[in-house]
């Protein structure tokens, strides 16, 4: 078998007498190679490549990549990924390209891998970074897009737990006393 002597990034097959570059997704640090080596996760090789290329940070690089890809809204990485990270409950990330995620404000939720914050619903109650929604307790109430829940105030009630709103207490009719 006859191998043309190639630099690296370039590699000979036995019957070709000529060097090819290796493909995208593939490197060859060595001269005088017969094949080209898999770029690893984390990193990308374009034709020809030497050496493999660390992924930036906001990018991913899968295995056998030849090139970066951006990581969406929602998503985020440090340099050398090999996959986007979903931002974790109670945070959100409304640009890609992005190395990490922005806390959810007092008032909103964010689930899991959330691209934007969500009003805190009626009756239920939104500390800053929430993942989700809490309910008031019986005796307390809130409206949209609440932090916290208020107390009812003095002649009013709430029974059930969740509400928007409080309730009047009912008059009491207190039997008349005839004094003699």
């Amino acid at each position: 078998a006859t191998y043309a002597t190639c630099p690296a990034g370039k590699y000979s097959a036995a019957t070709a007498g000529a060097c090819s570059s290796c493909p995208g997704g593939q490197y060859q640090n060595a001269a005088a190679s017969s094949g080209c080596k898999a770029c690893p996760a984390g990193n990308y090789c374009p034709t020809g490549a030497t050496t493999t290329y660390g992924c930036p940070a906001g990018y991913y690089c899968p295995a056998g990549s030849a090139t970066y890809a951006t990581c969406p809204a929602g998503k985020y990485s440090a340099a050398t990924a090999g996959v986007c990270s979903s931002c974790p409950s109670g945070n959100y990330q409304d640009a890609a390209y992005s190395t990490g995620c922005k806390g959810c404000p007092a008032g909103y939720y964010c689930p899991t891998g959330a691209t934007t914050y969500y009003t805190c619903p009626a009756g239920y109650y939104c500390p800053a970074s929430s993942g989700t929604y809490y309910s008031c307790a019986a005796g307390k109430y809130s409206g949209s897009g609440a932090s916290a829940c208020s107390n009812c105030p003095g002649g009013q009630y709430q029974s059930v737990a969740s509400q928007s709103s409080c309730k009047g207490c009912p008059a009491v009719r207190l039997p008349s006393l005839h004094l003699a």
